[in-house]
């Protein structure tokens, strides 16, 4: 799965808190503090809404040291990213690849930093961010908010119907709107 500015986000929340004010900070705004990591707590609660119980324990259950927990927090986890589930080998094939990332990266995720806010707002190219409109892992209007906030040229679209992964729930309308998207910017 790409790992796209919301998730960035939502990562870096869903672990524990001391992480989520240490690190959140540096990917919404490359600023720590006290009074800015409080407003990151809401933030973080805003972005993950009802999922933020059921996220946390699929991470916890992906860095532990049992097979059967590790892969069924996997497999719950790609099950978040999803508003209608994909067939059933497709789906397999997406838990066993996400199964495959090493243990120790699988650990290192949270404490990544990526200093987001500053790329997107110094940005110079032409951005497209597609997000689904169920998407259950990050809360779709408060990252596009935050994004546009940081750079309004940003382009983007919500696809109602879609979960975390519209490149796979919507193949044909993502494919057709990236190449629309390229001609437009390519002048082509």
């Amino acid at each position: 799965m790409p790992l796209d500015f919301g998730n960035l986000v939502a990562r870096a929340r869903a672990f524990d808190e001391k992480h989520a004010i240490r690190k959140a900070a540096n990917v919404v705004d490359g600023e720590t503090g006290r009074d800015h990591a409080l407003d990151l707590l809401d933030l973080r609660d805003r972005i993950l809404g009802k999922h933020a119980v059921a996220i946390a324990r699929a991470h916890r259950c992906e860095q532990t040291p049992d097979l059967k927990t590790h892969l069924d927090g996997e497999r719950t986890f790609v099950g978040l990213c999803f508003n209608r589930r994909p067939d059933v080998d497709t789906f397999s094939r997406l838990a066993a690849n996400a199964a495959m990332a090493s243990w120790d990266m699988q650990k290192e995720i949270p404490t990544m930093t990526v200093f987001a806010a500053d790329g997107i707002s110094k940005a110079r190219v032409p951005l497209l961010f597609i997000y689904g409109g169920h998407d259950a892992l990050v809360d779709t209007h408060v990252t596009l908010d935050r994004a546009a906030e940081l750079n309004p040229c940003i382009v983007s679209k919500v696809y109602a119907g879609s979960g975390h992964a519209p490149f796979i729930e919507e193949p044909d309308r993502f494919n057709h709107d990236l190449a629309e998207f390229v001609r437009s910017v390519s002048g082509q």
